[in-house]
């Protein structure tokens, strides 16, 4: 595949609902966000030439593990990473590592030759990598992040099915707002060491928060759909998956009038905090409580966003 002057491009993600859930094959509401993840080439001249600063690829990462799968060193590809969150993560930027790589080493492959690559290669017991490069077991990631990035838009993945439905056009999505809590000291998780170390749980009180969300999208039903993200929440607390200060950010933040749901995403709902809000809701009191906990807006007005792109520059 000649991949001379070519950039890629992928978004960014945020669970809507269902995480952990995925993980015991239920289905799970992923948007892809902005901002963009990329591989840029080192020249736009249509030639590659030179060498770039590479990306350090953790050999147990999702990236490190296609790496070592496809025999590459990073130096062998003649592009760079761009991350406009300088590594704060939180919005999936190893998948989207994962994801820009595939595409440029295997072309255009869709998003299921993808996902399944990726689990295969997260999955302890297929990968080929080996025992030290591939790190401890547990449960695997379930790939639904990767599948919405890759597509772009408001996507409900069935990992049990293999099938991803688009919900984009289903709801107005302009009044969520998306802030990130990885600026705050202690706050992130690292999500595949959490994994490692998750142990068996019941999807039980999650499952009903769940479909009722989906019905409530599908329905167009926004008010429905913030009890439900809140219900989801308080599902995870009560399994121990809340990070004790995303619980009192939604305290503060669900308080605010004109707010309808407020839930964490990632790991531990500590990555980021999610809202659903009235048309009419005082945003600026919204931003003021949320600056107020560290927490920094990322996304208003700006998702569902489109998926991986190739540009060929003039």
């Amino acid at each position: 595949m000649n991949t001379a002057g070519v950039d890629y491009s992928i978004a960014g993600k945020v669970f809507i609902l269902g995480e952990y859930a995925v993980l015991r094959g239920l289905p799970a509401l992923v948007a892809a966000t902005s901002p963009r993840f990329a591989l840029r080439s080192a020249a736009r001249n249509g030639s590659v030439v030179g060498k770039t600063n590479h990306t350090e690829y953790a050999p147990a990462s999702p990236a490190g593990r296609f790496l070592h799968w496809a025999c590459k060193n990073p130096s062998d590809i003649p592009f760079e990473f761009i991350d406009p969150l300088l590594g704060a993560g939180g919005f999936g930027a190893s998948t989207a590592q994962f994801a820009l790589l595939v595409e440029l080493e295997l072309g255009q492959v869709g998003w299921k030759r993808a996902w399944e690559l990726y689990r295969k290669l997260m999955t302890p017991s297929e990968s080929p990598v080996s025992a030290d490069a591939a790190g401890a077991a547990g449960i695997p990631p379930s790939g639904a992040d990767l599948v919405a990035q890759w597509q772009g838009g408001v996507q409900l993945f069935d990992p049990t099915k293999a099938t991803t439905e688009d919900l984009t056009q289903a709801l107005s999505w302009s009044d969520f707002l998306i802030f990130s809590a990885t600026g705050i000291a202690g706050r992130k998780v690292a999500t595949h060491e959490h994994l490692a170390k998750l142990q068996n749980f019941s999807t039980e009180s999650l499952e009903k928060p769940l479909f009722d969300g989906i019905a409530a999208i599908r329905a167009g039903d926004r008010a429905r759909l913030g009890q439900c993200l809140g219900q989801y929440a308080d599902a995870l607390h009560e399994l121990g998956f809340e990070n004790p200060s995303a619980h009192e950010d939604r305290k503060i933040l669900g308080k605010i009038s004109g707010v309808l749901g407020i839930k964490g995403a990632g790991a531990m709902q500590s990555d980021s905090m999610i809202l659903l809000c009235e048309k009419s809701a005082d945003r600026s009191k919204i931003m003021s409580a949320a600056e107020s906990r560290g927490l920094r807006l990322i996304s208003e007005h700006c998702f569902p966003a489109q998926g991986i792109q190739c540009v060929r520059p003039e």
